[in-house]
């Protein structure tokens, strides 16, 4: 069973496209988190039974998707919506194996730097955390700069792949 997770709003974007996206294809069994490091940790010290667990966040500057290849014990100073920052230095990086075997192709793009805030955070905990569950991350772009139907196929065409 594979489990999806997203992230609701936060700073200016008060309609997260991976909360819409994670609704759309997976409908009311993705789960929703707030953009909160104790959000993140309850969740993931709760974590539902799963072999799989595949994250989606909002990359605000990007303009394809990107499929993570790695997170890093590293966060920034800049505060979650709680105003609670949490800053760690890089000193770690663990690679998660769910999308591991996907390739590149013109519908999404890889990065080895998922970022310095909660979508780093949560992939890296949940690595982390949850050795046996295969994880992965996908941030997506704002619906700006790929319109919702388009992302929503190409999402749908990588679950497709790590559900095979």
């Amino acid at each position: 069973m594979m489990l999806v997770t997203a992230f609701g709003p936060f700073a200016n974007v008060n309609l997260n496209p991976s909360e819409v996206l994670a609704r759309s294809l997976f409908g009311y069994e993705a789960i929703i988190l707030p953009v909160t490091f104790s959000a993140v940790d309850e969740f993931l010290d709760n974590l539902p039974p799963t072999d799989r667990l595949l994250m989606l966040g909002v990359g605000r500057g990007d303009s394809r998707i990107r499929i993570e290849r790695c997170a890093t014990n590293r966060i920034g100073n800049r505060p979650d919506i709680e105003g609670r920052e949490l800053p760690r230095e890089k000193s770690e990086t663990l690679k998660g194996s769910l999308l591991a075997d996907i390739q590149v192709c013109d519908c999404w793009e890889e990065s080895n730097d998922a970022g310095g805030y909660l979508c780093n955070y949560v992939y890296y905990e949940a690595t982390k955390k949850h050795p046996r569950v295969s994880t992965g991350f996908v941030h997506v772009p704002p619906f700006s700069k790929i319109p919702f139907p388009v992302q929503a196929v190409r999402l749908q065409r990588l679950v497709n792949l790590i559900s095979q």
